[in-house]
């Protein structure tokens, strides 16, 4: 049905495998990454350094 409208609207013709990769490409998405300005980083550094003692990785 996709591929027979979007020939009679626009004029185009697209494989069935094409219509999947846009299907695909509208239905995925990217996460933001978190950034919080009034984060203390002194506060992470330390949280961070505390994970590392406690990984319970063998050296």
């Amino acid at each position: 049905m996709l591929i027979d409208w979007t020939k009679k609207s626009y004029g185009i013709e697209y494989k069935k495998a094409h219509i999947y990769n846009i299907i695909a490409a509208w239905a995925s998405y990217q996460k933001a990454k978190g950034f919080y300005p009034e984060a203390d980083e002194q506060a992470q550094d330390e949280f961070k350094d505390c994970l590392k003692k406690t990984s319970g990785k063998s050296g």
